[in-house]
């Protein structure tokens, strides 16, 4: 009779060698991956975590694996830490809550107002003058700078030609000529135009008074640059029509820009939800 063929002993001994690491290493693989999976991205511990449940629930601790919560409390935590994979952060008695939601908010118009200057920090009409003018070297020779927040009440001393303690134009208009300017009193109550501004809207020292809103001149009856409740709109329509003469991609592009601020505000300040206020 005639025997079957054997494979060599040494050829054996590979291959029972070589299907026994791949085995071992498919294990290691499932074994890693299950580890991953239990892993979680971050966990906070000794905090003050108010669940804000029914029964306004406190904890000590948190595991957030993909962006979600999977475990509340020093107990259930530990075995979602991994050393190698985990970041573990200590709070030191900080409060944390779930996000908040605003039940009224302008979101695109919270967008805008990040992309005006803050003026609401500086200490004199100087410094007011000396960030638009850092802010015109930015841009191109025609683009508006728009600015919120100043308030001259808030100044260490008045600026040194004022009417009714407001600011006239003379200074900025020099620092800043090539750039209509448009800054918005805190109250909302106002706004400031360079000359550049007040030239795009035609206002000059025979415009008369819109109904609801003053002109502020000086004594020769020279408009100051400062403009009272409706007698903005004298100086808005100009920059908003600048603005309807962009293109639909630029248009989209800015829409993108401004609600991307507002999101980044929102979190910042622990807001993941809210209900959009708008016209429509």
């Amino acid at each position: 009779m005639k025997k079957e063929s054997t494979l060599p002993a040494r050829i054996a001994t590979r291959l029972v060698l070589g299907l026994s690491l791949l085995i071992a290493a498919r294990l290691t693989t499932t074994v890693s991956a299950q580890a991953d999976q239990r892993a979680a991205d971050m966990v906070i511990t000794n905090a003050k975590i108010i669940q804000c449940d029914v029964d306004m629930s406190e904890s000590d601790a948190v595991a957030i694996k993909d962006g979600r919560i999977v475990a509340i409390g020093s107990g259930d935590v530990q075995s979602w830490i991994d050393p190698q994979r985990t970041r573990v952060l200590d709070a030191e008695g900080q409060t944390l809550t779930p996000g908040f939601t605003d039940s009224h908010i302008h979101f695109v118009g919270l967008g805008q107002s990040l992309q005006m200057l803050d003026l609401s920090q500086a200490e004199s009409w100087e410094e007011v003058v000396a960030q638009v003018e850092q802010a015109s070297k930015l841009l191109p020779k025609g683009a508006w700078i728009e600015g919120r927040g100043w308030h001259q009440s808030k100044w260490k001393q008045p600026p040194s030609s004022a009417v009714d303690g407001y600011p006239v134009h003379t200074s900025m208009s020099e620092a800043v000529p090539d750039h209509p300017v448009l800054l918005t009193h805190a109250s909302g109550h106002a706004c400031f135009a360079n000359a550049r501004a007040m030239k795009l809207a035609g206002v000059g020292p025979d415009t008369s008074d819109p109904s609801g809103g003053e002109i502020l001149k000086d004594a020769s009856g020279e408009p100051i640059g400062v403009f009272r409740e409706n007698a903005q709109s004298l100086v808005r329509r100009v920059q908003v029509r600048s603005r309807a003469r962009m293109t639909p991609s630029e248009r989209m592009e800015l829409l993108r820009e401004q609600v991307r601020l507002a999101g980044f505000e929102c979190l910042r300040h622990g807001i993941t939800c809210l209900l959009y206020t708008s016209p429509s």
